[in-house]
């Protein structure tokens, strides 16, 4: 059982919206866990150049950044705490005072001590896809991503993207908790994604979920040559899929991962809220 949620607050430039904060904490409820927030007191240093200094007036570009970092962080987290309250839900926040620079670190080593860790994927946020491809894959924690847009995470219609890879099976263990709640759950191959053993179908998989009390409905789907992230979010639409699961790929163990066609779409802008686990 997921008991130990974590949502980690962008601050600058642009912060998480109070939608994300509110549908993170609403999960948490419906899941019948508490949540932790973190947020970010940033800290800014202008390059010691007196040239640049007076010519940009930099120290007034930091001082301008700073007090927009504060101001975030102060809304994301009264945002949050009243949603915990609307809801009855345990949640506390912390924040931490440094360097931009040490954010993704700092999330990454708490999130290895949490159960799932809400992402919000913000239409303009780099340096929040960052992060949230740090935690993926240097966690060994799933992480839920939700669309910009989300206000919500219902669990009537769940989705499992399955090719029978490592990161695909360890994706299927961690959403075992969020598929027996679901009302309806949907496994389904993208046959013509990738070549797949001919000789594996689904009955075992069924066996295995059944043992976890859960039923659901397989199929093999075809994805028509199109980009795999195109395929995912129309089956999403189609099936009317609230949560999808999958399981993220990348091809490189350098720290500057090259990420699969699939896990580069679905982190720059999830379809519906994804949990990825690597």
């Amino acid at each position: 059982m997921y008991k130990d949620l974590l949502i980690p607050f962008s601050t600058f430039p642009d912060p998480v919206p109070e939608a994300s904060a509110r549908a993170a904490v609403r999960f948490a409820k419906r899941i019948g866990a508490g949540i932790s927030a973190v947020s970010f007191d940033l800290e800014f240093h202008p390059p010691a150049n007196a040239i640049a200094n007076m010519l940009l007036d930099l120290p007034g570009m930091v001082a301008t950044a700073t007090e927009r970092a504060k101001a975030n962080a102060i809304s994301a987290d009264r945002a949050f705490e009243a949603a915990c309250r609307e809801t009855g839900v345990t949640g506390d926040v912390r924040t931490f005072r440094c360097e931009e620079s040490r954010v993704t670190g700092f999330v990454t080593e708490l999130a290895r001590l949490r159960d799932l860790t809400i992402m919000a994927a913000l239409e303009t946020g780099v340096q929040q896809q960052y992060v949230a491809e740090s935690v993926i894959f240097g966690s060994g924690r799933p992480v839920l991503l939700l669309p910009a847009a989300a206000t919500d995470v219902p669990l009537k219609t769940v989705a499992v993207a399955w090719d029978w890879s490592m990161p695909a099976a360890r994706s299927l263990a961690d959403a075992l908790p969020i598929l027996r709640m679901a009302d309806e759950v949907r496994v389904f191959t993208v046959g013509d994604e990738k070549d797949l053993p001919s000789s594996r179908g689904f009955d075992d998989l069924k066996r295995h979920l059944g043992l976890h009390e859960v039923e659901a409905v397989c199929e093999v789907v075809d994805g028509g040559r199109r980009p795999i992230g195109d395929t995912l979010a129309d089956y999403a639409a189609t099936r009317g899929v609230d949560l999808l699961v999958m399981g993220a790929f990348a091809h490189s163990r350098m720290r500057d991962f090259i990420l699969g066609g699939a896990t580069r779409s679905v982190v720059a802008a999830p379809p519906v809220p994804v949990l990825l686990s690597h």
